[in-house]
C-alpha cells in the first residue's frame, strides 16, 4: 500500500508542478486563455503518474545508476510521446514541431536532472552533518533506579 501511495502522491506533485509551469508559461506569453479542460487535465495527470512510475526505476540499486539515468530518460522520453505526441496535442503542426518537442524535452530533462542530483546530494550532505551532530542514544536504556524488592 506504501508503495501505492508513495506513486500517487508522487504523479500529484508532478501533476501540479506541470500545471504550474504551464500557467506560469501562459501568463509570461500573454494567452488571453489559460485554461485547462478536464481532458488535458487527465493527460498532465496520466504524465504525472508515468513520471512517478519512471523515478521507482530510477532509484533501483541493482543497476548501475549510468544505465539506470538511460532507462528512466527512455521512459520518460515514451511516456511523452505517447501522450502528448500521439495525443495529438503537438502531432497536429507537423515533424518540426514533433522534433523541436523531443529536443526541448531532452534539453528540459539534463537540465532538471541536474538540479535534483546536486540538491539530493546537498541534502544527503545536510542529513550525515546532522546526523553526526546528534548524540547518539542507547536503544535499550537501563533503568537504574529499579530494585527489585526479592532477590
Amino acid at each position: 500500500m506504501k508503495r501505492i501511495q508513495s506513486i500517487l502522491l508522487g504523479a500529484a506533485g508532478y501533476t501540479v508542478l506541470i500545471l504550474l509551469l504551464f500557467y506560469i508559461f501562459a501568463s509570461v506569453s500573454g494567452f488571453t486563455e489559460s485554461e485547462i479542460g478536464f481532458g488535458m487535465f487527465a493527460l498532465i495527470l496520466a504524465f504525472g503518474v508515468l513520471i512517478s512510475l519512471a523515478d521507482r526505476l530510477l532509484y533501483l540499486d541493482a543497476v548501475k545508476l549510468p544505465v539506470r539515468i538511460i532507462i528512466h530518460y527512455v521512459a520518460l522520453m515514451i511516456a511523452f510521446s505517447v501522450i502528448f505526441i500521439g495525443s495529438g496535442n503537438i502531432a497536429a503542426r507537423g515533424a518540426a514541431a514533433i522534433f523541436v518537442a523531443a529536443v526541448v524535452f531532452t534539453a528540459l530533462y539534463a537540465v532538471i536532472f541536474v538540479i535534483a542530483y546536486f540538491v539530493r546530494k546537498g541534502v544527503r550532505g545536510l542529513d550525515t552533518a546532522l546526523d553526526r551532530r546528534m548524540p547518539k542514544q542507547d536503544a535499550k536504556k537501563k533503568n537504574t533506579e529499579y530494585k527489585p524488592l526479592y532477590k
